[in-house]
């Protein structure tokens, strides 16, 4: 929560995205998981907004949670986060910059929306179908298991050896 990017995510998330979300679910709630979050970010804490700062295990707040939202309008890197919450099944609203790289598909397994209503509005539609909710978690860890499980990516290494091998 300290790196600029995930800041600006969060920031907007709450100060612009939320408000939307709220006209329509009321008691909507919003948990910002990271470690060492800055001043901005703990300013953020409400009644329905919880910051945690460092956690040991991400998975017991994925599992509490009814989706998750990757709200990236910046930044770079490994999109480690996104993968966390496809292998435990949970449906995703990102933005493009939040999914950049990922063999993601829209309306497959995982939402895609970069303006302020577009998000608010998928993030209200998901909230409100757990039928949808519950397919794109479905066709996340499915994702992830075929594409990124162990049996894949040691059969992808095993390669890799064998042609050092041949090639030594």
């Amino acid at each position: 929560m300290d790196w600029m990017p995930n800041e600006d995510a969060v920031a907007w998330f709450v100060g612009e995205i939320l408000p939307l979300i709220r006209r329509e679910i009321p008691g909507v709630s919003f948990w910002a998981v990271g470690r060492r979050p800055t001043g901005r970010i703990q300013a953020l804490v409400s009644a329905n907004v919880v910051v945690t700062g460092t956690v040991d295990d991400i998975r017991p707040y994925l599992a509490k949670a009814a989706l998750c939202v990757v709200p990236l309008r910046s930044g770079s890197g490994t999109r480690i986060k996104i993968f966390e919450a496809m292998a435990m099944g949970k449906a995703i609203v990102s933005t493009t910059m939040g999914a950049e790289g990922l063999p993601v598909r829209h309306g497959e397994n995982i939402i895609v929306a970069d303006d302020t209503g577009d998000f608010a509005r998928q993030v209200i539609d998901l909230l409100r179908d757990p039928v949808r909710r519950a397919q794109l978690g479905r066709a996340a860890r499915q994702l992830v298991e075929e594409s990124y499980g162990w049996p894949t990516v040691a059969g992808h290494f095993d390669r890799i050896i064998e042609a050092a091998v041949r090639h030594a």
